[in-house]
């Protein structure tokens, strides 16, 4: 009788253990902002991008880095690049809608200034990739967005 307690109360633990570990174990697919920016060191890092401030990004975004739950942004390096990465991890996909007219407005901003001269970086501009997805919301100018755009899905399992 005392060893069959015993073995009930073992597999309740157990079982508790195992329930605890499923409801707080963190997804693999969620990314921390520090393996974003190891993950673009590795594989995006452009002479064209440096990473920017939270400051540049309410600049050139007019969005709030802290109401997300993080913001990653690769902005332009020189005043000639248009080349930028912005991965935003949101809490609420609500926020999207808000990003998604950022990001337009960002874009529309920057081709009006590179329409006349900067032809180069205008067709990049035209090939600007955004992407949305769970809680996270992803933002590409390169001189191959759609690659890039791919090894960030890729990383994220998205």
């Amino acid at each position: 009788m005392k060893y069959i307690r015993l073995a009930e109360i073992t597999s309740i633990l157990v079982l508790a253990g195992l329930i605890a570990l499923f409801l707080y174990r963190r997804d693999p697919a969620e990314k921390t902002a520090e393996e974003i920016n190891t993950f673009y060191l590795s594989a995006l890092e452009d002479s064209n991008r440096s990473l920017q401030s939270d400051l540049s990004f309410r600049k050139n975004f007019g969005l709030d880095a802290a109401d997300y739950e993080y913001v990653v942004y690769y902005g332009p390096s020189n005043t000639m690049s248009v080349d930028e990465f912005l991965l935003i991890k949101v809490s609420d996909q609500s926020s999207f809608s808000s990003i998604e007219e950022a990001v337009s407005d960002r874009i529309l901003a920057q081709k009006t200034i590179f329409e006349a001269y900067g032809v180069d970086q205008y067709d990049r501009l035209m090939r600007a990739k955004t992407y949305e997805t769970g809680s996270y919301y992803i933002f590409i100018i390169s001189d191959d967005s759609d690659r890039d755009l791919s090894l960030v899905r890729k990383e994220l399992g998205v």
